[in-house]
């Protein structure tokens, strides 16, 4: 009798436990809530990233409240949209009010898809750093997700609970990341995280270039080395026309001016008789008439020429 008892309490709590899940289901505030943590990456704070998507039964607009250290005096970002990658701040109806113990944000939301970021310090004692992560159970999550960027330049990396295994991101990061599943209202969850590190320049100073941004960006102007070849040819082939055309011209104008020497100097041989011709320009010496080239007396009085 005593061991039927038994079995009849198991049987009552597995039945009541199962509606007891499918209720906690039914009454999700988040399909999802994904935290992401970016110790001194542009600064010496750390940045915390939210990316909550509120549960496909939430009706619209939607009120919801969430609870952040009483560090944080403002936020960053906060933005809504019908997905992640559509998210704006455009518009945002949202409230934040400091508090001893936590700041608060109040927003009331259009859409399903919420971003939020902000700013939060970390305790550092010469080169040790400490961060604490606290959720504090703002609503029902079907799964949770929490993911670290360990900063560049440091080391030492404790966390507890422990994360997965760190995979590098394509800007050099070690991310590692740890996931719960049907997170119920008012349960906290709360990551400790320590390391070291020899300086306080944020990790955007240690950024490698990739090696596409190192190939060269085409422009209009384009690299004046890449084109110094045709500029040199260019250059070229225009002095050697200028050249030919100085050269051309100039023979040219050679050609013309002895064609005048020439025909200047023919102007100025007539058909008289030359002074350097003594028979083409005899007379004779009695008469005083012409005479022809050759005679040795005159053609008139018969006078012997001289010559």
């Amino acid at each position: 009798m005593r061991r039927f008892f038994v079995f009849l309490t198991l049987v009552a709590l597995l039945f009541s436990n199962t509606p007891a899940k499918a209720q906690a289901q039914a009454n999700l505030d988040y399909d999802s809530v994904a935290v992401s943590i970016w110790p001194e990456f542009d600064s010496d704070q750390a940045l915390v990233i939210y990316r909550l998507s509120l549960s496909q039964k939430t009706t619209l607009p939607a009120e919801i409240e969430l609870r952040v250290p009483s560090t944080v005096d403002r936020l960053w970002t906060i933005a809504v949209g019908d997905s992640f990658e559509t998210v704006s701040d455009a518009g945002v109806d949202y409230q934040f009010k400091n508090g001893d113990a936590f700041s608060t944000i109040t927003l009331t939301a259009k859409s399903r898809f919420i971003q939020i970021e902000f700013y939060d310090g970390i305790k550092k004692t010469d080169k040790t750093r400490d961060y604490t992560y606290q959720w504090n159970g703002d609503g029902a999550i079907g799964t949770f997700q929490f993911e670290l960027r360990q900063p560049l330049q440091s080391a030492d990396l404790k966390i507890a609970p422990a994360l997965s295994a760190p995979v590098i991101d394509p800007e050099g990061f070690a991310v590692s990341s740890d996931t719960k599943i049907n997170v119920q209202n008012g349960e906290k969850i709360i990551y400790k995280f320590s390391y070291t590190r020899e300086t306080n320049d944020p990790s955007t100073s240690f950024l490698q270039v990739s090696a596409n941004n190192n190939a060269p960006v085409s422009s209009p102007s384009g690299n004046f080395l890449d084109f110094l070849p045709w500029i040199l040819g260019g250059l070229g082939a225009l002095f050697l026309i200028v050249a030919g055309f100085l050269y051309f011209t100039s023979g040219r104008n050679r050609g013309e001016s002895g064609d005048s020497r020439k025909r200047h100097t023919n102007r100025g041989t007539s058909n008289a008789p030359s002074a350097a011709d003594p028979s083409a320009l005899a007379h004779c010496p009695e008469c005083g008439n012409r005479s022809k080239p050759g005679d040795k007396f005159c053609r008139t009085c018969g006078a012997k020429l001289k010559g």
